[in-house]
């Protein structure tokens, strides 16, 4: 078993429940993506399984049709628009895991999404992240506040579909799944 002094871009995040203390109320059943590791040991990421109830298309001025929502990524950065997709090949970005990437060109991304050349489960949009000092992170993971997932390139597809999943029990899903259902006190959540 991996320790949690691994935690890396394109792990996820699941809260567990257990240590509503540790982490606030606000968060106890999110899905986060870590996807930046800042130079001054902060590491971001954000929540996958939260729909603010807003259409991209009708918040964004001079934005082309496009029926996406957009989620609430965390508390951080909240006036930035953050985006997720598979579009490498055309819009770059940031790797994150596998085909995710995160940012990029966002006029190519326009004229891609005005041309019609992508579907929506490519493509996710957040207002916000969410943001830790990596020793933060690690004390709330050794106190098995969060559960986490690591993807390799041998399950690349699950990182995808979970990224972009479009179910609204995301969490309790993925907690069913990888919580160990006889957990050793003392010992933190990590899938491989």
């Amino acid at each position: 078993m991996e320790t949690t002094r691994n935690v890396e871009v394109g792990n996820i995040l699941v809260t567990t429940g257990i240590s509503p203390a540790m982490i606030g109320t606000d968060v106890l059943i999110q899905v986060i993506l870590l996807v930046t590791q800042v130079k001054d040991g902060k590491i971001s990421g954000l929540v996958i399984n939260r729909e603010s109830g807003k259409e991209v298309c009708n918040v964004l001025k001079n934005f082309p049709e496009f029926d996406a929502p957009i989620y609430i990524g965390g508390t951080i950065q909240t006036t930035t628009l953050f985006f997720l997709h598979t579009l490498a090949n055309r819009v770059v970005g940031d790797k994150v895991v596998s085909e995710i990437h995160c940012g990029g060109d966002f006029e190519e991304l326009k004229k891609t999404i005005a041309a019609r050349e992508l579907y929506t489960e490519q493509l996710r949009f957040f207002t916000g992240c969410c943001e830790w000092e990596k020793e933060e992170l690690e004390k709330q993971i050794s106190k098995r506040a969060w559960i986490i997932l690591r993807f390799t390139t041998e399950n690349a597809q699950e990182i995808e579909d979970v990224c972009f999943s479009e179910d609204s029990r995301l969490w309790s899903t993925l907690l069913e799944k990888y919580r160990p259902k006889h957990p050793i006190k003392d010992v933190p959540f990590v899938s491989n």
